[in-house]
């Protein structure tokens, strides 16, 4: 199965967060805080995961949409640790920038698959595409990254 940005950058990011997880409870102190972005940053790639061998295109959308809301759970997460200091200035924008890139491209596949599954007869580019008897799903509108699911 090829592979595809978006699985990649979900999985780095889960493991950034991991890192950052561990680097908090080993060197500074315990909260409930990093149970929850430890969570929900993780559960963004599965999720990701899980969609990329969807069974259906309205299976694929919904794994994706329950990415996209781990995303933004985890951006909440991520805030409260920066306002409560338990992440440096630095810590926060580089994995705030992640994110960031994590949740757009989330949001622009949604919106595509989303906008294609409400009106299949429609002119524009349709993010999904038939090829024998799987199902190609591409992640951007240049058309430069895609996921294969059977």
């Amino acid at each position: 199965m090829k592979e595809n940005f978006l699985v990649d950058l979900s999985k780095q990011f889960a493991v950034d967060i991991v890192n950052l997880c561990t680097d908090i409870k080993e060197n500074r102190k315990s909260n409930v805080l990093l149970n929850q972005i430890l969570r929900s940053g993780t559960s963004i790639g599965a999720n990701v995961s899980e969609a990329e061998r969807g069974q259906s295109k309205a299976d694929f959308y919904a794994k994706m949409t329950i990415a996209l809301k781990e995303a933004n759970e985890t951006n909440y997460w991520l805030r409260l640790l920066k306002a409560n200091d338990y992440i440096t200035e630095q810590e926060y924008g580089s994995l705030n920038k992640d994110l960031d890139e994590v949740i757009q491209d989330m949001k622009d596949t949604v919106v595509n698959v989303g906008d294609y599954l409400k009106d299949k007869s429609s002119k524009k580019f349709h993010p999904l595409l038939w090829e024998g008897s799987q199902l190609i799903l591409t992640f951007s509108t240049d058309k430069t990254s895609a996921v294969i699911a059977n």
